[in-house]
């Protein structure tokens, strides 16, 4: 058996569903402003942070990725101002495409990947969101940026490893 790697031949009558389709494509983003050669990190992003863009990879789940994001309004971390601007002129509601691009704030949220070694476990794992819900904070998207950029920070198990790498320290006291 071979995997299929071409396209089927155009009808001999009527019209080419695959060129019908790609016009289709064609007007879909240009109704949505969006240039044919336009990378998706520019067209699909997290409006998280007010002012910036941060493109968002992945897809909805009618595009069969692994990775699905989309667009909400219930129980979203986007910024009320921001989510207005988001949810404005929809071109294509099955996709979430509105003008000037795909608006992703929600989808994957914690992901891990761990191994057993011989040396011990070895882990990294991602809030995609980010940590702190305070736009003033330097966690609020730290991680969703790692997350645009496909990179991961490491989970600290031993001792060790925390000491060597403190992010804060508080003192807890009785008073």
């Amino acid at each position: 058996m071979a995997t299929p790697h071409t396209l089927a031949p155009a009808p001999a009558e009527g019209v080419d569903p695959v060129l019908a389709k790609l016009a289709q494509a064609v007007d879909t983003l240009t109704r949505a402003g969006l240039s044919l050669d336009l990378p998706l990190g520019e067209a699909q992003f997290s409006p998280r942070v007010s002012g910036e863009r941060i493109p968002i990879h992945g897809a909805t789940n009618y595009d069969g990725a692994a990775n699905i994001v989309g667009f909400g309004t219930l129980k979203s971390t986007t910024p009320a101002a921001e989510v207005g601007t988001a949810t404005r002129e929809v071109i294509n509601a099955r996709t979430g495409l509105s003008r000037g691009g795909y608006v992703v704030n929600n989808g994957s949220s914690f992901i891990m990947a761990m191994e057993f070694t011989d040396t011990g476990v070895a882990a990294n794992a991602l809030l995609t969101y980010s940590e702190s819900s305070d736009p003033a904070s330097e966690y609020y998207a730290d991680q969703t940026r790692l997350f645009s950029q496909k990179q991961w920070r490491p989970i600290l198990f031993t001792a060790e490893e925390v000491a060597a790498a403190p992010a804060e320290q508080l003192t807890l006291t009785g008073d």
